[in-house]
This record gives C-alpha cells, structure tokens and sequence, in this order.
C-alpha cells in the first residue's frame, strides 16, 4: 500500500537521487552500478523497498540477473 516513487536519475547510483522517498517504494533502472548500492540508497532515504527493472529500450541487454552480495 506503499506509493510508487522515481529517484531524479533513474538509475538511483547516488544518494543524491533519492530526494522524497520516505515511506514509498522506489522504481528503480538497471544499469552503471550494483544493485548493492542502489538498494543501499533507497533505504538510506527511507524507502521501504527497491524494484530494480530491466530497460527494454537497451539494445543487447543481457537477461535481468543480479544480486545484492559480492560478485
């Protein structure tokens, strides 16, 4: 029941990105860093989870798979 909220870059490698998300589930880009540290930054700004999606848009993106642990 949470509201859906957008990190002003979607790819939420930032802190910075994250600017109103307290109390809401952030959408966040697959891409550039890991999912670590995005889901890392969404829980820093106080959000109560992270979705992390694969952009369609990418030509020869690789099939969606990750993890929050080391590589």
């Amino acid at each position: 029941t949470a509201p859906l909220a957008l990190p002003s870059d979607p790819l939420g490698c930032s802190a910075e990105d994250f600017g109103e998300v307290r109390g809401s589930v952030v959408l966040i880009e697959r891409g550039t860093c890991t999912f670590a540290q995005k889901s890392q930054n969404a829980a820093a700004a106080g959000a109560v989870a992270a979705l992390i999606f694969n952009s369609p848009d990418e030509p020869g993106d690789a099939p969606f798979a990750g993890s929050l642990g080391d590589v």
